[in-house]
């Protein structure tokens, strides 16, 4: 009888890009070691990063003898130092509540850009149908 997950056991990711592919091609044949291993890693040096910045620490590489050489400059880091709980006055709160219920009808510009949107969809669609 299959064992029941309490949470997930298989985590996929898809990269497009590139360079990234590329770098992490190279760095897992510098290193010997396969996509999981490349992703365990990565996670839990970002995972360490994230909680120093978040101590108020900065992340940085350090020569032989203890100087400091290059900080560590990543949007996540920037992210996670600064990421702070947002707080909303309770009138902008029932103004959003508000907006919500009640949104305001399409301008005139929108209704324009929405039926460009629509008929470049139709478009693809209607070749196809044409040329079969």
């Amino acid at each position: 009888m299959p064992r029941k997950a309490s949470s997930p056991t298989r985590l996929d990711t898809s990269v497009t890009d590139r360079p990234t592919i590329e770098q992490a091609q190279q760095l897992m044949a510098q290193l010997e070691i396969g996509n999981a291993d490349l992703y365990r890693s990565a996670v839990e040096l970002l995972g360490w990063c994230v909680r120093e910045v978040r101590e108020g620490r900065r992340i940085a590489s350090v020569d032989d003898r203890g100087e400091p050489v290059r900080e560590v400059a990543m949007p996540v880091l920037t992210y996670a130092r600064t990421r702070r709980r947002l707080t909303v006055a309770e009138e902008a709160l029932e103004q959003v509540v508000h907006l919500v219920e009640h949104p305001p009808a399409p301008t005139p510009a929108l209704r324009e850009l929405m039926a460009r949107t629509r008929a470049m969809r139709e478009e693809p669609s209607q070749a196809s149908h044409r040329s079969g």
